[in-house]
């Protein structure tokens, strides 16, 4: 204990350092004794106190039985031991009260999360027809598994909190920023479905303690790579001439002028082509074969006349996509080199060309589409349903891509020129 004279502001104080009484102030209003005080006037004044402190202790001393001093001297040397010198068992109850008894469930955090994590799957197949999780839900189960068999009320715990988000920045050091945002935005959710009022699961009254750790800087996407309208035609004009080599005239038409992913081709027959009547021709985009959105689409094309045109310049009596998944579930070798020919070919890009040039062809199609529907008459739900996406990824991606609204006609104006050789007969 330490008894100073604060000169420059006329009071003395004292210090307990780590042995601070565990009684209420005398003169505190019901609280506690603290580490410091400092508002007295002399050191007489000073004394008394201290007396009234001591007389409180030894009172303190004299109602508590043999049993209860040794409890209490563990817990205090517990504290010591784990480096909390300076926390009294009145800091520890008064953390405790906050953060524990504020809950409003009994259940543990492995309890809490696979009831979100059933939630979430209603809320996916609601919104996509698919009960599937993204791995980034499940990705997070590593940062919070070391507290599944404790109370849910853990995760309003500051220390808590900090030690996750540390377990994050530090498991995804070598990820992308992007990465590392997702998982921190799936916690951040999964802590906030607990506080919302129909599930009560965690306490309102407590912010979400990860709000404040979880910033991360990510770089500015760059806006993705679109067709000019004149790179579009040569490209379809070369799928069409390559179409007995590389079979890729299909993809090309489904890829630009219906905005759909390679992977969503693998399922699609002609069957799921419907021409026959000339009022309302549309395309099926199976529900088994729409990657992450399990929605099937029906792709509306009696607007897009064109877009008929180039179908009708197809070989029918072939698949309309000859290629399928390797054995590690990625799309064989095979398609990516007979791509790289048709691109090669419209001079889009060469042969030899580095592996990072060909990856911006792989959505180049899909960008197009989405790039021009958007500079057309096209409200943004119409065009985010047409490529089964949602109405937030599209105006994030394509809202300044510098396309105009003329380009967008002369892009799907594009017809298919006559070619020399003959015609493939159309099967209706």
């Amino acid at each position: 204990m330490k008894i100073t004279n604060l000169k420059n502001r006329g009071v003395w104080q004292v210090d307990f350092g780590t042995k601070v009484p565990q009684v209420k102030d005398p003169d505190g209003n019901g609280k506690m004794v603290g580490r410091r005080t400092s508002r007295f006037k002399t050191e007489d004044e000073l004394e008394d106190w201290l007396a009234k402190v001591r007389l409180a202790e030894k009172n303190q001393a004299l109602s508590m039985s043999n049993a209860d001093k040794m409890v209490f001297q563990q817990a205090t040397d517990k504290l010591k031991e784990a480096g909390f010198d300076g926390v009294s068992l009145n800091d520890v109850v008064d953390y405790y009260l906050k953060y524990n008894t504020s809950t409003k469930s009994d259940k543990t955090v492995g309890e809490c999360y696979e009831l979100w994590l059933e939630s979430y799957s209603k809320k996916q197949k609601a919104n996509t027809r698919s009960g599937s999780t993204g791995s980034d839900v499940k990705r997070i189960v590593r940062f919070i598994k070391p507290y599944f068999d404790q109370n849910v009320s853990v995760l309003d715990m500051p220390e808590v909190c900090e030690s996750i988000a540390s377990h994050v920045r530090t498991d995804l050091e070598d990820k992308k920023p992007t990465t590392v945002r997702n998982a921190f935005t799936k916690l951040k959710q999964f802590i906030n479905w607990m506080k919302r009022k129909d599930v009560k699961l965690l306490t309102s009254e407590i912010t979400n303690q990860l709000d404040d750790l979880s910033e991360v800087e990510v770089p500015v996407r760059k806006a993705p790579h679109f067709l000019a309208p004149h790179e579009a035609r040569e490209l379809m004009h070369t799928a069409l001439l390559t179409d007995e080599r590389c079979n890729l005239l299909p993809f090309f038409i489904f890829h630009c002028f219906l905005g759909c992913r390679p992977s969503e081709l693998l399922g699609v027959s002609w069957k799921d082509v419907k021409l026959e009547d000339a009022n309302e021709p549309f395309v099926l985009i199976p529900e088994r074969v729409t990657g992450k959105n399990k929605r099937p689409r029906k792709v509306k094309l009696d607007k897009f006349p064109a877009i008929v045109q180039w179908l009708k310049m197809c070989d029918w009596s072939k698949p309309l996509f000859p290629f399928k998944l390797d054995s590690e579930g990625k799309m064989e070798r095979k398609f990516y080199e007979k791509r790289r020919i048709v691109l090669a070919e419209a001079v889009l890009l060469p042969l030899d060309a580095p592996e990072e040039e060909s990856d911006k062809f792989d959505d180049i199609g899909r960008h197009t589409c989405a790039t021009y529907l958007y500079q057309g008459d096209w409200d943004a739900k119409t065009i985010a349903d047409r490529l089964g996406n949602t109405e937030k990824v599209l105006l994030g991606h394509y809202l300044n891509m510098g396309a105009t609204e003329s380009e967008s006609k002369e892009f799907f104006s594009i017809v298919p020129e006559k070619a020399e050789r003959k015609l493939v007969q159309f099967v209706g």
